[in-house]
């Protein structure tokens, strides 16, 4: 009987899911919340957790291989996901600093979800 209620108090540490880190970048004071998604890698807004099928965010990143930018586009040291950002998807750039003062640009999309915008290309 002991083993078995050993195995029970055990069975939920090593069968749980792994803890997500989360990542707080902000622009002055506001703050956004952001994970790793599992598939892709790419730094998402973690309201795209709940709902991912329906996350705007994922849908770009995931069709990123897709999108086109030319040289002119470009022009100037645009940072392509940028172009992306707004081309592709009438996107929101939003320069956002972490903890550490680094800088980064993330995309908001029309459903109030964000990426990075080096993940959108």
């Amino acid at each position: 009987m002991k083993q078995l209620l050993l195995l029970f108090i055990i069975h939920p540490l090593w069968a749980a899911e792994p803890v997500v880190s989360v990542d707080v970048w902000s622009s002055g004071s506001l703050y956004y919340s952001f994970v790793k998604d599992k598939e892709t890698g790419a730094l998402v807004s973690e309201n795209c957790l709940a709902q991912r099928e329906k996350c705007e965010a994922i849908k770009a990143v995931l069709n990123k291989d897709k999108v086109k930018v030319s040289e002119a586009e470009r022009s100037g040291g645009k940072n392509p996901g940028a172009v992306v950002c707004k081309k592709d998807y009438a996107g929101e750039i939003l320069i956002l600093k972490n903890n550490a003062g680094a800088e980064s640009a993330f995309c908001k999309f029309k459903d109030n979800t964000q990426a990075s915008a080096s993940d959108l290309y």
